[in-house]
């Protein structure tokens, strides 16, 4: 009979994983006590890329400071939502600023041309 093995998670979300537990302060030892674990698991979610089941991982991600924000109905995550209207805000003030700064730049250029017409008009023309 062929062994089944389980699937891994993928070794970003383990990385993910064990820098939120960092950011937090804790050691494995720690998280595993404030979510009623052994710090096998946690070393298990972390390194080996074991699965924790969906509640235990709510669990971990609670004493870990992730707050979840439920989709909106038809659309993207707030959180999203919210990082997508700021980007849209930087791009249309860089918009804004390069047209502003475009503009300035023909005036300039416009004006110097004027200079630069006037100077010869000025200036005698040689006779041939």
């Amino acid at each position: 009979m062929a062994r089944v093995t389980a699937a891994r998670t993928d070794p970003a979300f383990r990385q993910w994983l064990r820098e939120l537990r960092e950011h937090a302060g804790l050691t494995q030892d720690e998280l595993a006590l404030a979510v009623g674990t052994d710090r096998r698991n946690i070393r298990r979610w972390e390194v080996e890329g074991h699965d924790p089941s969906g509640t235990m991982l709510l669990t971990v991600l609670s004493a870990l400071g992730v707050e979840l924000v439920p989709a909106r109905a038809g659309g993207s995550p707030g959180a999203v939502n919210a990082e997508l209207a700021r980007l849209q805000a930087l791009f249309r003030e860089s918009d804004d600023a390069a047209a502003r700064r475009h503009d300035e730049l023909l005036a300039r250029i416009d004006g110097l041309a004027g200079a630069v017409r006037a100077r010869r008009v000025e200036q005698p023309q040689p006779i041939e």
